[in-house]
């Protein structure tokens, strides 16, 4: 009965560890230091063995709750509005990698592109 239950685990481990995982996780920052608009905006993309973006989620932190506000009220008339989640000085954007890929993959190389020409930091 023990090696039953040992070989149903090691085959269950087995069977959850097939697919398209993450392998490498990439963390790209922007800091706006304009005065009257200051905030970080921090996106975590997680790219799978086929170098393709399977999740990114951008998070902003505004220094100024009214312009967090402001920038929410914009988010909510986008088309993916659903993915935007606004709290305090906060706005989290989930499947961030949609919004800018036009809802196709997007691969590493274009997701690094992309972020570069927008003068983000990524690592």
């Amino acid at each position: 009965m023990k090696y039953k239950i040992i070989l149903l685990l090691l085959l269950g481990f087995i069977l959850t560890g097939c697919g398209n995982k993450t392998v490498e996780t990439i963390t790209c920052i922007y800091q706006n230091n304009n005065e009257s608009t200051k905030y970080k905006t921090e996106v975590v993309a997680e790219v799978n063995k086929d170098n393709i973006i399977k999740n990114a989620t951008a998070t902003i932190n505004f220094q100024d709750e009214d312009l967090a506000k402001e920038m929410c009220n914009n988010f909510s008339v986008v088309d993916d509005a659903e993915n935007v989640t606004c709290k305090d000085k906060k706005i989290v954007i989930k499947k961030y990698h949609k919004s800018i890929s036009g809802k196709n993959d997007l691969t590493k190389d274009a997701f690094l592109d992309y972020m570069e020409d927008n003068n983000y930091i990524c690592e």
